[in-house]
């Protein structure tokens, strides 16, 4: 997410992407009312996080928060084998 579009009581995951790192964004997502960080630096190296999880992950983890938040959707789908039986 971009720290831009965080709201109060939002979650913000710091990710390290190719040309950039969500942890530099961190400040301003406080700033804008985020309630906590998950990111995969040290905390000591993070000077501002009220609260902050520290995983070795994040955008796994992030996949994990999305599943979670929309109730588990790929439980409840059908699945393909791939084989000539199909389903």
């Amino acid at each position: 997410m971009d720290s831009r579009q965080v709201q109060p009581g939002f979650l913000f995951v710091a990710i390290q992407g190719g040309s950039t790192d969500g942890h530099s964004y961190i400040p301003s997502a406080l700033e804008r009312g985020a309630v906590a960080v998950i990111g995969s630096r040290d905390l000591d190296q993070i000077q501002t996080a009220q609260s902050y999880l520290q995983v070795e992950n994040p955008r796994l983890a992030l996949a994990y928060l999305a599943a979670a938040f929309y109730g588990f959707p790929a439980r409840n789908m059908d699945h393909y084998r791939g084989d000539r039986n199909g389903w």
